[in-house]
């Protein structure tokens, strides 16, 4: 295969990802035109995957109102990692309590090669609706509350290269973190079980985050509280206190399922 069928195969397979992003955050049918419009891609490109998702059973398309929408089969896909994960009495249900306890945004967000990516997010009808701030949106390491809870999780003598390559990347001197200041962001996160951050990525938003439980066959999980720099402020101590809540309760349902000592040979394995 050369490089250019090499690129266009990628291409395509990452905006076929991006569809099902977008109808994740839209929640609704779809026409051609918003869908060619949120993933940045023409129109007859679109149409063409949308066509193969179709023919696949992926997506379906009403034929009356020109509209798509992903269907039941695209949704099984990741029924297995549901089931253990994100099922009854585990996180997306304790994602819905804390939203409702903090009447907060909360964000999951998983590490995705050096950067934070939010895969879901459970939206609080007291703020103004963020385009910033949906699945797959990507956050910094180094300045953000999740990205601590991840540098947290890694052995420490990993750290300070990734915080030298990260600096080294950034165009932005402003962003340079010191080194210094990251260790012992993570030293008090260790002590406090939470990390705290003010506008990391979104200008005049906070978030304090904490590390989940998961399976031995998954990556660590960040479970975040956001809102604005204000209302965080004001509401800490509870956020903190719900959060840590969740914590607990995500620990006991992992132990269950996949008994303590294997749960501890996992996160010990990690660091």
């Amino acid at each position: 295969m050369n490089a250019n069928v090499s690129d266009i195969f990628v291409k395509s397979s990452f905006r076929t990802i991006r569809i099902f992003e977008c109808f994740s955050f839209t929640q609704k049918p779809m026409k051609l035109g918003e869908i060619a419009d949120m993933i940045s891609c023409p129109p007859s490109s679109t149409f063409a995957l949308l066509r193969s998702l179709e023919a696949q059973g992926y997506i379906s398309c009403d034929h009356s109102s020109r509209t798509f929408v992903p269907t039941l089969k695209a949704a099984l896909l990741g029924a297995w990692i549901n089931d253990s994960m994100i099922s009854d009495g585990t996180i997306l249900r304790l994602m819905i309590g804390l939203q409702a306890k903090t009447g907060a945004t909360v964000v999951l967000g998983a590490l995705s090669g050096l950067a934070v990516q939010y895969i879901h997010v459970q939206r609080s009808s007291a703020f103004p609706p963020n385009s910033e701030i949906t699945a797959g949106s990507m956050r910094p390491l180094l300045r953000s509350a999740m990205g601590q809870v991840f540098l947290s999780a890694m052995p420490p003598e990993d750290v300070p290269p990734i915080i030298r390559r990260l600096n080294a990347e950034e165009a932005e001197p402003d962003k340079w973190v010191k080194q210094q200041d990251i260790m012992e962001r993570l030293a008090r996160f260790r002590d406090e079980g939470y990390a705290h951050s003010e506008g990391a990525a979104t200008k005049g938003a906070a978030m304090i985050a904490v590390l989940l439980a998961t399976p031995p066959h998954q990556p660590p999980l960040g479970l975040g509280v956001g809102g604005p720099i204000s209302f965080i402020r004001a509401n800490k101590a509870a956020i903190v206190k719900a959060l840590r809540a969740v914590v607990a309760r995500r620990r006991q349902t992992m132990e269950r399922q996949w008994g303590q000592q294997q749960l501890k040979a996992t996160e010990t394995n990690r660091k």
